[in-house]
């Protein structure tokens, strides 16, 4: 009897297993909070479990606890992921007026805001209205601190170099001009902007940025006053 001998063929081929890519660990936090934000503003926070969050991050949920101990504190750092690119507006100087730079401000914002059908706006409201238990009060109310910090900085730079008006209400001023931000997502949110036919929020942000500018060659006479939007 001949003994078979074995064909010498190429190996069968293995399956294709997807490897996950290896990341830094700061990337892989960043990762998993972008995944975090898209979760929260399709489905809440109560339906921002961690299992979605690792399925749309593609990773397994082990990873997720290797940067988080929780929901909350995933929740807590797409919070503070948000607020720093706020602030990060208003510190990134763009002009050498301190007016244009808060109408820039103003745009930079709205076009953050109300990318990918407002998911950022939508967001930041569901944040603000979460309940107590969530736990994301206290760092909500300290990010708008810092906001609002960042913003009156720019005033103040405005009166130093002379183009904001020495004798307005800084604080006041400061408020009005986050007051017309919240406006702009609300608008957002409403699929409004172009309310009564034209930019109300920007056109109220204009108006105000007017009557506090320092005109050149003008005549300044009794008090600045900051009108309400």
């Amino acid at each position: 009897m001949s003994r078979q001998v074995p064909r010498q063929g190429h190996p069968k081929a293995e399956p294709a297993v997807a490897k996950r890519r290896h990341l830094p660990a700061a990337e892989r936090r960043q990762q998993i909070i972008d995944a975090v934000i898209e979760v929260a503003s399709e489905r809440g926070i109560v339906g921002t479990t961690i299992a979605r969050v690792a399925d749309r991050a593609g990773i397994g949920i082990g990873t997720i606890y290797r940067h988080f101990t929780d929901q909350r504190e995933m929740l807590r750092a797409a919070v503070e992921s948000i607020a720093t690119r706020f602030t990060s507006i208003a510190l990134d100087r763009n002009s050498d007026s301190a007016v244009e730079h808060i109408r820039e401000m103003a745009r930079q914002r709205t076009a953050l805001t109300s990318a990918n059908g407002g998911r950022i706006a939508r967001l930041w409201l569901e944040f603000a209205a979460a309940s107590p238990q969530i736990g994301l009060q206290d760092l909500l109310i300290e990010t708008h601190r810092r906001a609002l910090k960042a913003v009156q900085d720019v005033c103040e730079v405005g009166v130093k170099q002379g183009t904001i008006r020495a004798d307005v209400d800084l604080p006041l001023l400061t408020y009005l001009i986050v007051e017309q931000a919240w406006g702009a997502d609300f608008s957002v949110l409403l699929g409004m902007p172009g309310y009564l036919g034209r930019d109300a929020p920007t056109d109220a942000l204009d108006k105000l940025l007017r009557e506090i500018a320092v005109e050149p060659e003008s005549d300044q006479k009794g008090p600045a006053e900051v009108p309400p939007l």
